[in-house]
């Protein structure tokens, strides 16, 4: 033994041959004269896909050295024991083990579509759920708005231009601090998903308006296609201001571009750039990693505490049902 790790998936072209062929055969496309549908044609490409993965990790883990003439033979209850521990050993969860046998059963039923094989999914008769139920996950880390309004005003409490150092590396990023500061302080009161958030454009969607500045989410920026409208809190205004004066052109071309976020070498910035900031910063401010996401969490969690009398308040903020809100946002 030199050590090596066995590689975790075996490709189709190094399947065992006869393995390979029926695999072939079976998503095969029927043509002619025949009747019925194979099993693979019943099923999305990507989960065709899966069931050619799953059998490949089967193979790698603990089917290629079993002498058998085909996969009806090399997959026996022993064989399969055998995975779920090789499974085990690799420290996998419940979930993917139970994601795992139920590729390697539909890979079977493409090749050996005679043969029954729900045995794999529900040994003795008892369904796999039983078995190996999903593990409690733990409790995501949710800040409060407040939490997160509070950090991106850090974010912004730059010192004036006049005072800044000399080093152009140290300026540039006294500017990405302070446009990662107004996009926290966004999320934080008003929670637009990512997508909303990263296409905003000066004079389409972000407006003066009375000595303030409103938010156009037109419909086509939505994903739900419901158009938003907000007005920033009047605390932002100040340091919106100073953004778009001061912050904003020494990290876009405002000559070639509208966009309202600028990434410092004179373009937009981008959807991912975005979430990528955001999963950096917050697990050094809180020592936990998330995405833009959680401030839509943070919000409709915020309001039903702040004001448990008006529930249907985060549902309008965030721009859709009261329903999800209840089912997918809420925490509180």
């Amino acid at each position: 033994m030199n050590g090596r790790q066995p590689r975790q998936v075996i490709d189709l072209e190094d399947w065992p041959p006869a393995d390979r062929a029926l695999w072939l055969a079976g998503i095969a496309p029927q043509a002619g004269l025949q009747r019925g549908k194979r099993h693979a044609q019943t099923l999305r490409p990507k989960s065709v896909e899966r069931a050619a993965n799953g059998y490949g990790w089967f193979l790698a883990m603990v089917g290629k050295e079993i002498d058998a003439p085909g996969p009806a033979e090399r997959v026996t209850p022993e064989s399969v024991a055998a995975y779920f521990e090789a499974l085990r050993q690799r420290e996998n969860k419940n979930r993917t083990i139970k994601t795992r046998l139920f590729h390697l059963r539909t890979a079977l039923r493409i090749m050996v579509p005679k043969a029954d094989f729900d045995w794999i999914t529900r040994p003795g008769d008892i369904p796999l759920d039983t078995l190996l139920p999903d593990e409690i996950k733990e409790k995501p880390f949710i800040p409060t708005s407040r939490q997160l309004f509070d950090w991106g005003l850090r974010l912004m409490d730059a010192p004036p231009m006049a005072q800044w150092p000399a080093s152009a590396h140290r300026k540039m990023q006294i500017c990405q601090d302070y446009r990662n500061g107004m996009i926290i302080a966004i999320l934080a009161c008003l929670a637009p998903r990512l997508g909303s958030l990263a296409q905003m454009r000066l004079g389409s969607n972000l407006l003066p308006r009375e000595g303030g500045y409103q938010v156009r989410l037109d419909s086509s920026i939505v994903k739900n296609k419901r158009a938003l409208e907000y007005n920033l809190p009047p605390q932002l205004t100040p340091y919106m201001d100073r953004y778009l004066a001061e912050i904003r052109p020494l990290l876009l071309d405002e000559t070639k571009y509208d966009h309202l976020w600028g990434n410092g070498n004179g373009g937009p910035l981008h959807y991912q750039s975005v979430e990528t900031m955001l999963f950096r910063q917050s697990e050094k401010e809180f020592g936990h990693a998330f995405g833009p996401h959680r401030a839509r969490h943070a919000l409709a969690s915020s309001l039903a505490a702040v004001d448990p009398t008006n529930p249907g308040l985060a549902a309008v903020v965030l721009g859709v049902s009261e329903g999800v809100v209840n089912m997918h946002y809420r925490r509180a």
